[in-house]
Formats: C-alpha cells, structure tokens, sequence
C-alpha cells in the first residue's frame, strides 16, 4: 500500500512517498473519518490550501471547498452554505476581516461560524478576529496533524468521531 504523507515548512511542500506492506504498520495510520462537515478554506496561498485540504480530507472525510481570495470565498459560502469558514488574514483586496465583515452582514452567510489560519499571532491582531467575530485562531505554519482537533476544539464538535 502507498503511503503519503506531506509536510509543510517555510512555505515548501513536502511530499514522501513509501511502500507499506505489512498491515500491522497500516493500522498504525488508519484514517479517522469525521461526518462529512463541509468546509471553505479562503487562502490566497495555493500551498496552504492544498496541503490543508489534503490532510483535512484524508484525517477527517471532510469535504473540503477552496477559495484563492475573499471575494471569490463569499461567493462559495453564499452557494454551498459550509459547516464553517477557516479564513487567511493577509489577502489581496479584500483581506481577512474585510471578508468576515462582509461574510457577518449577509444574511446567507452571518451565520457560518469562521477561524482564522494566520501569521499574524500577535495578541493585539488576536483580540481583533475574535471582536471581529472569530471562533478562533490557528497560527501558520500549522501543524497538519492537529490542524482537525484545532478546528473541532473551536467549533465544540465534541471529538473527531462525533464531528
């Protein structure tokens, strides 16, 4: 069986591929499948989005949804109506709490509950996603494999299997 695992640092994805035959080892990395949240990832990072979905996907069965700027993002949460938001701060145009305002004033999307993935983890920017509406805040670069308990933690879906 193929096994890939990818890792993330100073922007570089990492992906290693190996061979696993015995399914002693298997057992070791067997998926931990969620229910089927539905989740819209708004980065204009393409690495970041690709190595988040992967591991969110794989991890959890969530289905996830991407979106390369703010604009394009409220537009997907309109249609799709996603389970939550996880949101970059620093974009081009509209940035991270130009998107959540806008996100917060339409009422097709007010009520999707939205976290933050962001270099800025000063306390200062902090105190200002959470008055903004924030359910949380998870630092880049994020560890991958907490990255699913990280957003369950902040939405009080109570464990990875009762997601």
């Amino acid at each position: 069986m193929l096994l890939i695992m990818l890792s993330q640092s100073n922007k570089v994805l990492v992906c290693t591929q190996f061979i696993v035959e015995d399914s002693s080892i298997m057992n070791l990395f067997k998926v931990n499948r969620m229910k089927a949240k539905r989740i819209l990832f708004i980065d204009d990072e393409e690495d970041i989005r690709v190595l988040a979905s992967f591991c969110l996907e794989l991890e959890t069965g969530w289905d996830m949804m991407l979106a390369a700027n703010g604009k394009e993002g409220i537009a997907i949460a309109e249609a799709e109506q996603p389970d939550a938001i996880l949101l970059d701060a620093m974009m081009p145009g509209l940035d991270g709490l130009q998107t959540l305002a806008e996100l917060q004033n339409n009422a097709k999307t007010k009520h999707i509950p939205t976290i933050f993935i962001t270099a800025k983890a000063q306390a200062s920017d902090r105190r200002r996603f959470y008055a903004a509406g924030a359910k949380g805040v998870i630092n880049k670069p994020f560890d991958a494999l907490t990255l699913a308990s990280q957003i369950s933690g902040f939405l009080g879906w109570e464990n990875s299997t009762d997601a």
